[in-house]
């Protein structure tokens, strides 16, 4: 990330974390990603902790085992890890995320499920440290469109990972390579961007291609979009609230700016502008 960048991407998660947690009821899942309502699931804890649940079926199907090592690229306040934990009780989870208060409140987490000791997370861009320790599961949930380009994170997420390893990549990505959107459809991508703090919204086409490009290969892509609500009655207040905020400049306030892309993010997902992916791939040999 460039520094600038990188400062926007952490005050943003500092302004708005404690907020995220206070108000997204994800209970012991402490997740601030997006919640998938999976068969079955009927709690707002559940949702938010089913794409754990989906990350460790596809690395243990992956890899023919339970990783011993696992790196979260963009770890949030650990929610990913501290899960992954319990599921692997032998294996040893870092994670890496830029905001202070998402640093105090994972290792607070960690100490208090009695977690510090395998599970270790590092205030830190994961793209610029030298020579990071490799794991055989690396994951980012919901994190590298924060970075300025697909060729950023593949190339970080190849120095993480161990030879013949897993990365596990989940976010939302263009259904399409954006040719063909529509005046209306651009707007709510800038918007999703400009409010979310988006380096970049890769197609998934073009992760895939890049994916190859870097000397990964793509095992698996899942498209989880229809475990997504979008219609709930936040989503609805938003689509009226959202709009004149960003008329008005506040996208540049992390609070109103989470409204602004939030809002954005569902109108492109409910025009098929946008899909979520979850997207396997093994690093080398």
């Amino acid at each position: 990330m460039s520094d600038a960048s990188d400062h926007s991407v952490a005050r943003y998660y500092d302004a708005n974390t404690k907020r995220f947690l206070a108000t997204s009821k994800t209970g012991q899942a402490v997740a601030i990603h997006r919640k998938l309502w999976g068969p079955g699931i009927k709690t707002a804890e559940a949702a938010a902790a089913h794409i754990n649940d989906l990350v460790a079926q596809a690395a243990v199907s992956a890899l023919g085992h339970e990783p011993a090592s696992v790196t979260d690229l963009g770890c949030g306040v650990g929610g990913s890890l501290f899960h992954l934990a319990l599921c692997w009780p032998d294996s040893n989870l870092t994670g890496y995320t830029l905001s202070t208060a998402q640093v105090q409140i994972a290792r607070a987490l960690a100490k208090q499920r009695h977690l510090l000791d395998r599970c270790e997370v590092r205030q830190g861009d994961f793209t610029t440290l030298e020579s990071p320790e490799r794991s055989e599961l690396v994951m980012a949930i919901e994190s590298h469109t924060h970075l300025p380009s697909l060729a950023t994170f593949f190339k970080a997420a190849g120095q993480h990972v161990l030879p013949g390893g897993i990365v596990i990549l989940v976010d939302d990505m263009l259904a399409g390579d954006g040719s063909g959107l529509s005046s209306k459809e651009r707007a709510l991508l800038d918007a999703f961007k400009r409010g979310w703090r988006m380096g970049q919204v890769p197609a998934v086409d073009h992760v895939l291609h890049q994916a190859g490009e870097h000397g990964f290969e793509v095992l698996d892509q899942r498209d989880l979009g229809e475990f997504l609500r979008l219609d709930q009655l936040w989503d609805r207040m938003l689509n009226w609230i959202a709009p004149p905020l960003d008329w008005l400049g506040l996208a540049r306030v992390p609070m109103f700016a989470n409204m602004v892309g939030g809002n954005a993010l569902t109108q492109c997902h409910r025009r098929a502008v946008m899909r979520y992916m979850m997207v396997v791939m093994r690093f080398g040999n």
